[in-house]
């Protein structure tokens, strides 16, 4: 179990899919008695294949952007009462539109910069990895729309994506921790986490 250190973790888990975020930072929420929280939140995750199938890409990037501002916001409440795990934040919307854009995360880095002192950061970012042949292997029938299942197949989005995903980890100055889940269980991700933050 995770140590009591008197105070609510805020934790976040990020990666690319197949590598087994939602499942871990479910696990984990469970395991440290905390709240789980899914990006985007609600009332955003209501018209997000909306957004992702309509907007222009500024807009479709604002509209994450907010959402990470909601989940800060729920963060900060929630952490007076209980520790809070978050399935994706800041890290994911910078990296997946840099990636689907194909422009540098530099660039994206400076219409956030200004939001660094309203956005809540966590203690800790879980970056969840997995190689190529796993992810394919784990995604295979997945229920994706179109445009969700190209991005899944195409090798070169993916190289982009994690790329991008290596150029923002630095961008805030958080603990990260990266773990490889492509020959992981579940459990043994989860006694992985304990061992880091205990």
């Amino acid at each position: 179990m995770f140590r009591d250190s008197g105070r609510h973790l805020f934790l976040v888990i990020e990666g690319v899919d197949g590598a087994g975020k939602t499942t871990i930072a479910k696990r984990i929420s469970t395991v440290i008695g905390g709240k789980y929280i899914k990006s985007p939140p609600e009332p955003f995750a209501m018209i997000k294949q909306r957004v992702l199938e309509t907007a222009t890409p500024v807009a479709r990037f604002t509209y994450f952007i907010s959402s990470n501002v909601q989940i800060s916001a729920l963060a900060k409440r929630l952490l007076n009462e209980t520790h809070v795990v978050s399935d994706r934040y800041i890290w994911s919307t910078l990296a997946y539109h840099a990636a689907i854009e194909n422009i540098s995360p530099i660039e994206l880095k400076k219409m956030v910069m200004p939001l660094v002192r309203v956005i809540k950061m966590p203690d800790y970012v879980i970056f969840l990895t997995v190689s190529r042949e796993a992810q394919l292997q784990r995604l295979k029938g997945r229920l994706d729309d179109e445009l969700q299942r190209s991005l899944l197949m195409s090798d070169q989005f993916q190289r982009r994506l994690r790329q991008a995903y290596r150029s923002v980890k630095s961008f805030f100055d958080v603990k990260w921790i990266e773990i490889d889940t492509s020959r992981k269980s579940i459990s043994g991700v989860i006694r992985t986490v304990e061992q880091i933050i205990s």
